[in-house]
């Protein structure tokens, strides 16, 4: 016979068992919860700024959904085209059943493409990585996006440049680079030479630290060189070690199209990235309050 004294003993003993068997089950749940969260994909927000793009406008979106990674979005923004670039756009998305994923915009007023990447990225998720393309211009290859998904796997990177190729092939050089330990470190972004063009991607969250009168002179956005104007901050703010350079070509620049800024707009392009060379400079984060 097992005494009373016994039998609430052993009945304690069950019960401190019970209690450390839902402490291990829910520890181990919270751990998959966490490994869970860390391990969610990097997603794309795609932003593609366009103007009088009918002869591009297909090679470039269909350059977009071809990529062989799914975790991405679109944003396609008709900048006043006075072609059909905003109707041939149109249809494709629709034949194609493509809304859901690619948004289309009309602007009724030309804005130029830094004031279109400022309005599209201000309403994207902090944790978003944006992928900025012009609507003239290809991705190059199916696995852009599933590569770079392999360079944000790591924490410490908050924003690329990549490589590109021109087309036709040889008719201008690539101008990226690597940018020089020393101009890092003293953060001389906008006494150096312009180095970070496409492929360009950064976390939403990083942009949305930029104050919108950087990229403006006397309250009207730059309508040339918008690149310089948003890469300098970005570069200045990541320099703790916290940009990358991604030397595969993954970029197609389109040197077809007659109304290229630099064609048309050199004056104008000079001038805007002095403008942006006078301003203040950004000071390194420590750390991303956007993950």
């Amino acid at each position: 016979m097992i005494s009373r004294q016994a039998e609430q003993k052993w009945g304690m003993l069950m019960n401190w068992r019970m209690i450390v068997a839902l402490l291990l089950i829910c520890s181990s749940a919270w751990a998959q919860k966490n490994a869970d969260e860390k391990s969610e994909p990097v997603f794309f927000y795609v932003v593609i700024p366009s103007h009088n793009n009918e002869q591009y406008c297909i090679q470039n979106l269909e350059s977009i959904v071809r990529q062989d990674y799914p975790h991405w979005r679109a944003i396609y923004i008709n900048d006043l085209s006075a072609d059909r670039t905003g109707n041939i756009v149109q249809d494709y998305l629709t034949k194609h059943n493509l809304h859901h994923r690619i948004k289309l915009v009309h602007n009724w007023k030309r804005k130029g493409m830094l004031a279109n990447i400022y309005n599209a990225v201000r309403k994207a998720k902090k944790n978003w990585v944006v992928v900025t393309v012009d609507g003239d211009d290809t991705l190059r290859g199916n696995d852009v996006f599933s590569h770079l998904a392999k360079v944000y796997s790591d924490p410490n990177v908050w924003m690329t440049y990549g490589n590109w190729e021109s087309e036709p092939k040889g008719r201008l050089p690539s101008d990226n680079d690597h940018i020089p330990a020393f101009i890092s470190s003293h953060n001389k972004f906008r006494k150096y030479k312009f180095c970070t063009t496409q492929l360009r991607t950064f976390y939403a969250g990083l942009f949305h630290k930029i104050k919108k009168r950087d990229l403006q002179h006397k309250g009207k956005f730059f309508m040339a060189a918008g690149d310089v104007a948003f890469m300098i901050p970005l570069l200045e703010m990541s320099s703790l070690g916290h940009f990358h350079f991604v030397e595969r070509v993954i970029y197609n620049y389109n040197l077809h199209n007659p109304i290229n800024d630099f064609k048309v707009n050199g004056g104008l392009q000079g001038w805007c990235a002095r403008q942006v060379g006078k301003k203040k400079p950004y000071k390194p984060l420590k750390k991303a309050t956007w993950k």
